[in-house]
């Protein structure tokens, strides 16, 4: 196993860099933990009142103690919570150019790519509770069928094929 491959070429590019600036471990770990608490603050810039709750929450469920070991999952939720801001504004290049950072740091962010179709363009359907509860008895019936049983058995596979195989 090749570890550049291992890893998305945004992140590769922050080690290249923090190398490149000889930054220490410790000052590469500040970096990468700074991205995603910029994002997160920066678009709770102008609901101050949600910022101290949140501090409050980041700090007392320890939720920064998974910015130290996550980092890429991190840095690209960062993007994401920030994106939020251009799926409302309906802002749609700003919205994306921010979910191809994602991906750059984290591959599974590609799911994203998702959120602004199905906000700005299904809100009836999201805001309406007949057609979800449809997909839910539709799921939890496909969860009885033999194919789906079969497909959820052959998930390792499939993970392997994907490049996640080493997370089970």
């Amino acid at each position: 196993n090749n570890p550049i491959r291992d890893v998305e070429i945004g992140y590769l590019y922050l080690m290249k860099l923090s190398a490149l600036l000889k930054l220490p471990k410790e000052g590469f770990m500040i970096v990468t933990s700074f991205i995603p608490i910029y994002f997160t603050f920066r678009v709770l810039k102008d609901e101050l009142y949600i910022c101290k709750f949140l501090v409050l929450s980041f700090m007392l469920t320890a939720v920064w103690l998974s910015y130290m070991n996550g980092i890429r999952q991190i840095i690209a939720i960062g993007f994401w919570i920030f994106s939020m801001k251009y799926i409302v504004e309906k802002k749609i290049v700003k919205h994306y150019l921010l979910i191809f950072s994602a991906i750059l740091f984290h591959n599974s962010a590609a799911v994203l790519l998702l959120f602004y179709p199905l906000v700005n363009y299904r809100k009836e359907w999201i805001n309406n509770i007949a057609p979800q509860l449809v997909l839910l008895v539709i799921s939890l019936i496909l969860m009885r069928l033999t194919f789906i049983q079969s497909i959820i058995s052959n998930l390792e596979y499939i993970l392997n094929i994907s490049g996640y195989g080493w997370y089970v």
